[in-house]
C-alpha cells in the first residue's frame, strides 16, 4: 500500500481554477527547498496533471473496492 496526497475541489469549480492550483502547486513542488524537505521526509513529489490525478482517484476506489468486496468489509 502507498499513501499518497493531492488536493481535490468542488464538482464544478472552473477549469481555469483547477490549472492555476495545479499548475501553482506543481511549481511549488519543484523548489529546491520543498523538494528536498519532503524527500527528507521520504515523502517523494510526483505533480500530475487534474485529469492524471483524477485517474489515479478513481484507480484506486476500484482497487480498494474489490478488495473490500471479496473480503466482504461491512462497515459497522
Amino acid at each position: 500500500m502507498i499513501t499518497w496526497w493531492g488536493f481535490v475541489v468542488p464538482a464544478g469549480t472552473p477549469a481555469d481554477v483547477v490549472a492555476k492550483i495545479s499548475a501553482d502547486t506543481g511549481r511549488v513542488l519543484k523548489l529546491p527547498e520543498v523538494s528536498a524537505n519532503l524527500i527528507a521526509q521520504e515523502l517523494y513529489p510526483a505533480p500530475s496533471t487534474p485529469e492524471q490525478f483524477n485517474a489515479h482517484i478513481r484507480s484506486e476506489m476500484g482497487r480498494y473496492a474489490k478488495i473490500v468486496n471479496e473480503a466482504g468489509i461491512k462497515a459497522d
